[in-house]
């Protein structure tokens, strides 16, 4: 696994919980569209906007579940990590997103950028 494969994982799982917000709020469009239905007030203006707010759930349920595996595959790799400080350097690394220079000022120990960096390359080199 590479760095950028990293990120990716990393950005999936903050893009999930927008997803999960963008798919909360259709929903409660959805039930505002069916209030108006069951009064007896739908026009065809408004189906057509139902049906696109149907489609707009359909699409945020299926990119939700996309993130929430990229998120679990994250975890999943940082929670499997045997030595803490190498788990430190992934977490500041790709979900605090610091620089290399700052997780090495924040590991201490005389830790130096090309240090910390290569430290999580061997890590995830062979996590293909």
């Amino acid at each position: 696994m590479t760095g950028r494969e990293m990120r990716a994982l990393s950005r999936a799982a903050g893009a999930a919980e927008s997803a999960q917000w963008a798919l909360s709020k259709v929903v409660h469009l959805l039930a505002a569209a069916d209030a108006l239905r069951d009064l007896g007030a739908e026009r065809e203006w408004a189906a057509a906007y139902r049906a696109g707010l149907m489609e707009r759930a359909k699409a945020a349920k299926a990119t939700l579940a996309l993130c929430e595996a990229g998120q679990k595959r994250f975890e999943d790799i940082l929670s499997s990590c045997p030595d803490p400080q190498t788990e430190q350097i992934l977490r500041l690394k790709y979900q605090r997103h610091f620089s290399w220079r700052n997780v090495a000022l924040r590991v201490g120990g005389g830790n130096t950028e090309d240090s910390v960096r290569k430290r999580a390359e061997r890590y995830l080199k062979p996590l293909k």
